[in-house]
């Protein structure tokens, strides 16, 4: 009777080693995923520090832009612009004059509430209807 009680004993101190081996292995696969968990962490912490001290700076930029009053000169080219519209002169006309590139033009008229001319400077192609139901420009 004594040696059935040490036999299944054993047995059972035979498989608890060989459960205890195979958890010992698969904890030792998940150090390299530890690893890499720890390098991503490590990164996202450095990029969401990175983040912040650059909106920092960004709104310190902007913050200091709003704090100075328009130069006179530019507040003189917008009305000159404005007034040259009022004209019926083109943003290309009024371009070459103030000597500046056509998005400025508009950008003063926008800033003067004024509406731009009402032609693109490209007309854009008209649509046609393709095979099965699909939209060609051609």
């Amino acid at each position: 009777m004594m040696n059935g009680v040490l036999g299944a004993l054993g047995l059972i101190a035979a498989v608890q080693a060989v459960m205890l081996w195979r958890c010992a292995r698969g904890l030792s696969r998940l150090q390299p995923i530890e690893a890499r968990v720890t390098q991503v962490g490590d990164a996202l912490s450095l990029l969401t520090d990175t983040t912040e001290s650059a909106f920092r700076a960004v709104a310190l930029e902007l913050g200091k832009a709003r704090s100075t009053p328009a130069r006179a000169a530019s507040v003189r080219r917008t009305t000159r612009v404005a007034r040259a519209a009022g004209k019926g002169k083109s943003v290309a006309e009024i371009a070459a004059v103030e000597d500046v590139a056509e998005g400025e033009v508009r950008l003063r008229l926008h800033m003067a509430n004024e509406n731009p001319p009402a032609q693109p400077a490209k007309p854009r192609k008209a649509r046609k209807e393709g095979r099965r139901g699909t939209v060609r420009l051609d």
